[in-house]
């Protein structure tokens, strides 16, 4: 493959993977970022994570999220986007994993293979690294 095409290629890539991340957080401000909170909580009351820390969590994930997709869309600070955006997914895996859902633990590691895939080749990008 050409390096053009493969730069294209990580391009839409990078960007696909903005989109999720900032479409997901602007559907928590839709829902309410109170509400999404309480809702976390709920769901986490029976383990043993401290109800203050899911709902610390719960409250920033949005924010985290649209920052994480703008940055990602807009070809900003890449790597310490998708770095962050590992970050984020990998929290969100162990919590899905706490709660048993093997089904959204699967996804979200496909999620940590693209970022994965797209940071060890971030050369490939526009700009470069």
């Amino acid at each position: 493959m050409t390096s053009g095409g493969r730069r294209a290629g990580h391009i839409i890539l990078r960007v696909g993977l903005g989109l999720v991340f900032l479409f997901y957080g602007i559907g928590k401000f839709q829902t309410g970022v109170a509400a999404v909170a309480d809702g976390m909580v709920k769901q986490f009351q029976h383990t043993f994570l401290p109800s203050a820390l899911v709902r610390l969590f719960a409250t920033l994930l949005p924010f985290g999220e649209v920052a994480v997709g703008a940055l990602l869309i807009l070809g900003v600070a890449r790597r310490w986007a998708l770095i962050l955006a590992g970050l984020l997914i990998l929290v969100l895996t162990a919590g899905t994993a706490i709660l048993n859902l093997a089904p959204v633990v699967a996804s979200n590691l496909v999620f940590l293979l693209v970022i994965s895939y797209l940071l060890r080749h971030i050369e490939d990008d526009a700009k470069g690294g």
